[in-house]
């Protein structure tokens, strides 16, 4: 808990590093508006920030990764040790699955997760925040985009929740049933690990399918903020109640509101698979083992 309440507050500092440079180019815009100069220290710390915002990025990932391998050889250990003791040979495959598919395809939910949703979270309200600043009435663009995805994940997710369970546990059987076969050489049991893999390669492209299309219509808030910005953006600068700078700023903090909460929707939608096979280590580690 300790580890990722530090990559959660990683996570703050780089929305913080990452968030400031438009803000400073929309001031550097109304100042050169207002006085017919360039501030050139509002410029040289936007290039500043921009140039340590992949640099931070790169430093969290290394921090990440280093986690995530001592994670691993963790999670792999004690699985060994509940699993291994109460093998036989009729579930090899099953406790090959676990050990080895269930941490490798669950490990990004034990640290790398909160980075992303840390990071993406905070730029997301900062960007918000600013945005209120410079026009309240702007805030209705960003926000129908998010209600818009809220609304959609409540419709959908009962549909989502179940895309990976059949997928999974198919592909847990194919791996037992390889390993009990070992042994065997007959074509009636090639045959049926070939049929089961044809059915496995089915059921994933199924899974990533029903994915790609729901995270596809999530998306269309884009879409739903940028038409809004535009209208009630162009609106206020005719009225002048708001000035060229700070639409400029506005409409790449929408960016900022728009990108995040599209990565929090890929993270919902990419993470399914994981989220089941973490859900059977816990059981197992638990003690309900499934192997």
């Amino acid at each position: 808990m300790i580890l990722n309440l530090r990559v959660i507050l990683i996570g703050i500092a780089g929305a913080l590093i990452g968030i400031a440079p438009p803000y400073l180019i929309g001031q550097a815009i109304n100042f050169y508006t207002r006085h017919g100069e360039i501030d050139t220290l509002i410029i040289s710390a936007a290039c500043v920030l921009i140039i340590a915002t992949p640099c931070g990025r790169l430093a969290s990932y290394l921090y990440i990764q280093k986690l995530s391998t001592a994670t691993r050889k963790s999670l792999k250990t004690r699985l060994t040790e509940k699993i291994i003791p109460k093998t036989t040979s009729e579930n090899h495959g099953e406790a090959i699955d676990l050990i080895d598919g269930d941490v490798e395809g669950s490990i990004y939910l034990y640290h790398n997760i909160y980075l992303d949703i840390a990071s993406s979270l905070s730029a997301l309200l900062l960007a918000l925040f600013i945005v209120l600043h410079y026009n309240p009435s702007l805030i209705i663009a960003p926000l129908s985009a998010i209600l818009y995805i809220i609304t959609f994940k409540i419709l959908t997710r009962k549909t989502y929740l179940s895309s990976y369970k059949k997928y999974v546990e198919t592909n847990t059987q194919l791996i037992s049933s390889i390993s009990n076969l070992r042994n065997s050489s007959s074509l009636s049991n090639l045959g049926f690990i070939k049929e089961s893999n044809r059915q496995i390669k089915l059921l994933s492209l199924i899974s990533r399918a029903k994915t790609a299309l729901l995270e596809l219509a999530s998306n269309l808030s884009y879409l739903i903020g940028i038409i809004l910005l535009f209208y009630i953006g162009s609106n206020s600068i005719a009225n002048d109640t708001l000035s060229i700078g700070n639409f400029v700023s506005a409409a790449i903090y929408l960016e900022r509101v728009l990108v995040p909460t599209a990565a929090l929707v890929n993270i919902y939608y990419a993470t399914g698979e994981a989220r089941y096979r973490r859900m059977r280590i816990d059981r197992c580690l638990a003690g309900a083992t499934d192997g």
